[in-house]
């Protein structure tokens, strides 16, 4: 490794499906393609073999507090041995290991605050403010900034707004789709996301059973009890099939897409991803959509958690006669990859450059 070159590390839980596990990919390219020197420490997953920069595994997901000052032994050699110069956590029980691990060696520390997390009490906030504890802190939305400046104590300096970068490449609209068997003489509707109760899958579900059209859900299995749950009420107009490394290819079937999030989304990735292959998106009109979907124009916002509006919703963007592609295209390319890496790498020099 040329240690003439930055080195920078990004820790997080895994790498399989989601927005800062793609996002951690995205920026590891971006790192090596600087001429940087990249470094990721994860548990592993399908996205490891995007990587080009160095891959460690290293089961960082876990609350045990013995195991996370355990992993921050371990981090601090591989600190030593790679000559790390930022150590860039993107979730909070890694935050925790490297917090530890760079203040015994003195290395730069920095976090990407991805989500609103629960705060039900004094020990819930302590923990979660390891992630505002950086020299600078990314927020991936205006709607996560306002946040942290509203639970957390934090110098506002600090916190610079990146918002999620779509790859323009991946995902566009000549992306061929990937066969999923269905009736050609029918629209499809999807929703993508890792299958968990927030996620709104199951009201998604509700709002096709009336809808003349194909229902796709996609996503692995986060809950298996809600799982049984959206089984116990599939309409026959409904299908769901497991999360892929080949999601443009997946989505490239879709005339609408729909995020059902009954909480706040951080950001809202797949809602760009979508309108970059020029697909409309119906999306719940909190957190970091009202960002993203521009109402009439890009899609629709509906209530969250209610069935009704979602089935209006979708229907409603089925039948309008928008030129939805222009549209959610030319939205898209405001938020791409490439703004979101060279923000990032930004971030990354005044970090360096910081005492």
């Amino acid at each position: 490794m040329n240690n003439q070159q930055p080195t920078v590390l990004q820790i997080l839980p895994a790498l399989n499906q989601g927005g800062v596990e793609r996002g951690t990919v995205q920026i590891d390219n971006a790192i090596v393609a600087a001429g940087w020197n990249s470094i990721v420490v994860s548990s592993g997953g399908r996205l490891v073999e995007q990587l080009k920069g160095t891959h460690i595994e290293l089961p960082v997901a876990t609350k045990n507090p013995f195991k996370i000052l355990a992993n921050a032994r371990k981090l601090q050699s591989i600190i030593k041995e790679h000559n790390v110069d930022i150590v860039h956590a993107r979730s909070r029980a890694p935050a925790w290991s490297a917090s530890v691990a760079t203040k015994k060696t003195n290395t730069h520390f920095m976090t990407t605050f991805h989500g609103t997390h629960k705060i039900g009490n004094a020990f819930k906030l302590w923990y979660n403010s390891i992630m505002v504890s950086g020299e600078q802190v990314i927020a991936v939305s205006e709607f996560i900034k306002k946040h942290i400046l509203e639970n957390y104590k934090i110098d506002a300096s600090k916190i610079t707004v990146i918002q999620r970068g779509v790859n323009l490449e991946e995902f566009n609209p000549d992306i061929a789709p990937i066969g999923l068997g269905m009736p050609k003489d029918k629209k499809v509707v999807m929703l993508p996301g890792r299958i968990t109760r927030w996620k709104g899958q199951k009201i998604f579900a509700e709002a096709m059973a009336d809808i003349d059209a194909v229902g796709v859900i996609v996503g692995d299995i986060g809950s298996s009890e809600y799982m049984r749950e959206i089984e116990d009420i599939l309409p026959d107009n409904v299908i769901i099939i497991p999360g892929t490394s080949s999601l443009s290819e997946v989505l490239a079937n879709a005339d609408c897409v729909v995020t059902a999030s009954t909480q706040a989304e951080a950001f809202g990735r797949i809602s760009i991803e979508a309108q970059a292959m020029g697909k409309p998106v119906v999306a719940t009109a909190i957190g970091g959509s009202l960002e993203t979907v521009i109402e009439n124009v890009t899609g629709t916002l509906v209530e969250p958690n209610n069935v009704a509006a979602m089935r209006v919703g979708i229907e409603k963007v089925l039948s309008a006669k928008t030129d939805w592609k222009k549209n959610c295209t030319e939205n898209a390319a405001k938020f791409s990859q490439q703004i979101m890496c060279e923000k990032t790498l930004s971030v990354y020099k005044k970090v360096l450059q910081s005492k």
